[in-house]
């Protein structure tokens, strides 16, 4: 048995965090590694070292086997704990630390590789008898061996990488006609995030749930089960909402999903925390994948148990048996989490990267937030979007979806778009509170309304006053004349100014006259509103909007530019009156824009092509996703900007296409 004193986490941000607290549980020294633009990050300043390991470009910093491994080394690191993504699952990085005599905190290479392998795993499991879907797993890998075995399958049929997850370079897809271009871009896909372009076909399943079941074992011959989680609500076969226990799950299923699980740990002697997946289709269940690392949802269980997974993992890792036998495990109330992306809901979930201005989680009973994020940090394209959990633990179903929906609400998130106002809809949608919700759920069933729209409206008289108000006081502050008596002294009505504001696509000006009472009036559009302040402490005012008291929250990013959170849901107002004309975004019709940041892919058309409306002219990746950049109208390509490779903003003009009729 060997016994750790120092570890290295190969990983960043909120997972690094994570492993971080368990290392100072057992009173170990913990390492963190940082890439260039990484520094601020949490991870770096809890670490009890924290070493930089080259440029922000994953494959030179946290993808880099020898430089991670030299690090570990020279810090003196009895082993390294890979959290999730990255590294977590590579073989050869796992063989690479047993090779250097520094324990891999995860199972051997050898089982990585078997199950880390999408065909490899789903064989092994057809050898053993654990139901598998209907699919295709051979190493014969043309076009036509693809698709001639999604036509012996049948159609509707999923494509995926056998050697990753998270929903890259998986398509469903409906006929034979739209095969190559899925395998084509599924293989690319694949090779860029995972190293390797083997494909898996496998019957697609109608309306399934996602149900994954926790396992561990030990190097002494024990092995358990710890409960499933329901990870169902997907958007682009990513998760996005996970619960324990899964909500829509017998008793019966449970147990039989339970007992397979703990088989197949027991029949490849596996060491260490994992996951196996399945879809379930009514009263069956079909094996789906298997993790072999921490899952990014292992919060949930925790929280149901009581159970610290990731020290487990480094117990187990010491060679120390399971601290706990399966009739020992005791599940206590229900637990969800969701997780926050910097994406934009109402613009096809594409990533976006970007300032955070302020960050304020809520905390009260029953809630966890596992992140890493600081004020005034940058969320970085070159990473997956998410950059914070939030779990919600109660003693039944229904008030561990209020909890999470509160903190949900109350967390204060001024920056980037990001999904904080969608996640509170799909859980308050009747399909979440009646446990009906499957994997098609978000894709079809569901109908997101971006309730910013009419916040932004009501609140923006509010708002004019508040920039009244700090203009003045700006203005008092600079006076040759300037007095503290003075900073909110008003002139009877007779001092006005003008705001104006982007509300719904359409430039509104809001007239604000200060009042002898203390109070204000705002006229915009021939409307009139009056507003009176109650209290403010930091971020957070009271005031009385048209004779309603109301609770708001307000930030200022600059002296022009606001952020309000009202009732838990967020928007940005910019005074456009003290925007200079050439600091303004002038769109050019013919002119393409990007609608997120990111690196060119690949450039579908050239100089003087003919096209169509919805015609992709070029490929940005950002996020770890590759994005098509469609045509919004028939025309000629007459001017391509951009090269394969550069970086592109969303003021980028990608290309200039001249509209024709054709």
């Amino acid at each position: 048995m060997s016994k750790f004193s120092k570890i290295l986490i190969a990983n960043r941000s909120e997972i690094a965090v994570r492993i971080i607290n368990s290392i100072k549980k057992q009173g170990l020294k913990s390492v963190a590694v940082f890439a260039e633009g990484d520094e601020t990050s949490n991870h770096v300043k809890l670490a009890d070292e924290s070493i930089c390991i080259g440029p922000s470009q994953v494959s030179k910093s946290y993808l880099n086997i020898e430089k991670i491994l030299d690090v570990a080394k020279s810090v003196g690191a009895d082993a390294i704990h890979p959290g999730y993504g990255f590294l977590s699952e590579n073989d050869n990085f796992a063989r690479e630390c047993e090779s250097s005599g520094i324990t891999f905190i995860g199972p051997s290479a050898d089982i990585i590789k078997l199950m880390g392998n999408k065909a490899e795993a789903k064989r092994k499991m057809i050898e053993i008898g654990v139901p598998c879907i209907p699919g295709y797993q051979s190493k014969k890998q043309t076009d036509k061996a693809l698709i001639n075995a999604a036509i012996e399958i049948g159609f509707p049929v999923m494509v995926k990488p056998t050697a990753g997850g998270g929903g890259r370079g998986m398509f469903s897809i409906d006929n034979v006609e739209d095969m190559t271009n899925a395998l084509s871009t599924a293989r690319s896909e694949a090779l860029r995030s995972f190293g390797s372009e083997e494909l898996i076909i496998e019957k697609a399943i109608d309306n399934p749930l996602h149900i994954e079941v926790q396992v561990f074992g030990d190097k002494h011959g024990n092995y358990i089960h710890i409960g499933e989680r329901d990870c169902s609500i997907q958007r682009r076969h990513q998760k996005v909402i996970e619960e324990s226990p899964g909500p829509s799950i017998s008793w019966g299923l449970r147990e039989v999903m339970g007992i397979t699980s703990s088989e197949i740990i027991k029949n490849i002697k596996y060491v260490g925390a994992g996951t196996i997946e399945y879809l379930v289709d009514g009263d069956k269940f079909y094996f789906l994948e298997m993790n072999t690392r921490i899952q990014v949802e292992h919060a949930v269980t925790e929280m149901v148990t009581g159970l610290d997974l990731v020290g487990m993992q480094i117990d187990v890792a010491q060679g120390k048996p399971l601290s706990i036998t399966q009739d020992e495990i005791n599940f206590n109330g229900h637990a969800i989490e969701a997780r926050l992306y910097a994406e934009n809901p109402n613009n096809g979930f594409f990533p976006s990267p970007g300032k955070v201005y302020l960050w304020e989680p809520h905390a009260s009973e029953g809630i966890r937030v596992d992140h890493s994020l600081s004020n005034n940090q940058e969320i970085s394209r070159l990473y997956d979007p998410m950059f914070a959990k939030v779990i919600a633990w109660g003693s039944d179903r229904e008030t561990s979806r209020k909890r999470l929906i509160n903190a949900i609400n109350k967390t204060i998130f001024f920056g980037t778009d990001n999904n904080k106002q969608f996640l509170s809809s799909v859980l308050e949608s009747e399909k979440f509170i009646s446990a009906k919700a499957t994997t098609k759920f978000l894709s079809e069933d569901f109908q997101y309304s971006d309730p910013s729209k009419d916040v932004k409206k009501r609140m923006a008289p509010l708002v004019a006053s508040f920039n009244f108000l700090k203009d003045m006081n700006r203005l008092f502050e600079k006076s040759l004349l300037s007095n503290n008596s003075l900073l909110n002294w008003r002139s009877s009505g007779k001092l006005s100014s003008q705001y104006r504001y982007l509300i719904n696509d359409k430039e509104i000006n809001y007239l604000v006259y200060p009042k002898e009472d203390g109070s204000f009036s705002v006229i915009s559009n021939n409307e009139s509103s009056t507003i009176s302040f109650v209290s403010s402490k930091k971020n957070s005012h009271k005031v009385f909007l048209n004779n309603i008291q109301l609770s708001c929250d307000l930030y200022y990013a600059s002296q022009q530019k606001c952020f309000l959170q009202y009732e838990g849901v967020s928007c940005v107002f910019e005074n456009l009156i003290n925007i200079k004309d050439d600091q303004k975004i002038i769109e050019r019709k013919n002119s393409i824009k990007p609608p997120m940041h990111g690196n060119v892919f690949k450039i579908l058309v050239a100089v003087g092509d003919k096209i169509k409306t919805d015609t992709p002219i070029l490929i940005v990746e950002s996020m770890k996703m590759e994005h098509e950049i469609l045509a919004p109208f028939n025309g000629i390509i007459e001017k391509i900007n951009i090269q394969v490779g550069e970086q592109v903003s969303t003021d980028t003009e990608l290309v200039s296409i001249k509209e024709s009729d054709e």
